[in-house]
């Protein structure tokens, strides 16, 4: 990807964004490069995705009504500012600006309600959107530890904690959010499942190597066992001792 806008584009959110959003949007470049850092993605498309993900957050809705209908975005997000913006602004980098990086602009488009089928690096943002130093809330140093240690139980939590505090308002949940969390559990349902055949795989390669020393213990034995009865017969047939060895391993055999 060619980030020579990024400069552009800061300047850009200097002069659009309010104070506290860009300070936000700051944020949640640290903590997206952070989470990229540490769950194997690209760090700096991490970070030039947090630095754009809110570009269009902060117009009324009248203004936002606008720029839908400007940039051909599905119309059932009139009136709906807080979920238009990243789908606004996803349109808005492509359009105005020449971003053409299909994980950018995904991530700036579904950090706010998520999706199905969410990339890595569209979970990284989403989940550092909610997280970034600059968020207050209770629960956000949690949900900080979390997510350095599994970004799917982070996201999901955040889901959860989404759906919660839209329900307390009366705001309706975006049908996008609840699939976001199926998605997050099928996902976190076949780790669980791929660990689990992990484990019983490494049980029986453990029972395997346990029948095998076995095996060559008593193989040993036995070996060892004949050829010192064999040796002690042999003694006894060269001084004629009146002791016999017992073995039935020795009968028969001088």
């Amino acid at each position: 990807m060619d980030y020579t806008k990024t400069k552009v584009l800061d300047e850009y959110l200097k002069r659009t964004l309010n104070p506290k959003r860009y300070i936000h949007s700051l944020g949640v470049v640290d903590m997206a490069g952070e989470l990229a850092e540490i769950h194997g993605a690209d760090v700096e498309k991490a970070r030039f995705a947090g630095l754009v993900h809110d570009i269009a957050k902060c117009y009324s809705s009248e203004a936002m009504n606008r720029l839908i209908r400007t940039y051909g975005v599905d119309l059932k997000f009139l009136n709906t500012p807080e979920l238009a913006h990243s789908k606004v602004g996803a349109a808005m980098l492509k359009q105005d600006f020449g971003i053409e990086d299909r994980d950018v602009l995904m991530a700036v488009s579904s950090h706010t309600a998520g999706r199905y089928g969410m990339s890595l690096l569209e979970e990284i943002v989403y989940v550092a959107d909610a997280i970034e130093i600059n968020r207050t809330y209770a629960e956000a140093p949690y949900l900080r530890l979390i997510a350095k240690q599994d970004l799917d139980k982070a996201c999901l939590e955040i889901i959860d904690y989404s759906i919660e505090l839209l329900g307390a308002r009366g705001v309706p949940v975006d049908n996008d959010t609840y699939e976001a969390k199926r998605f997050i559990l099928d996902k976190i349902t076949e780790k669980e499942e791929l660990i689990m055949t992990m484990q019983n795989n490494a049980i029986e390669i453990a029972k395997d190597s346990i029948r095998e020393e076995s095996s060559r213990y008593n193989c040993y034995q036995y070996c060892r066992k004949v050829f010192f009865c064999r040796l002690f017969r042999k003694c006894h047939c060269r001084f004629r001792k009146a002791t016999q060895c017992t073995s039935r391993l020795c009968v028969g055999k001088s």
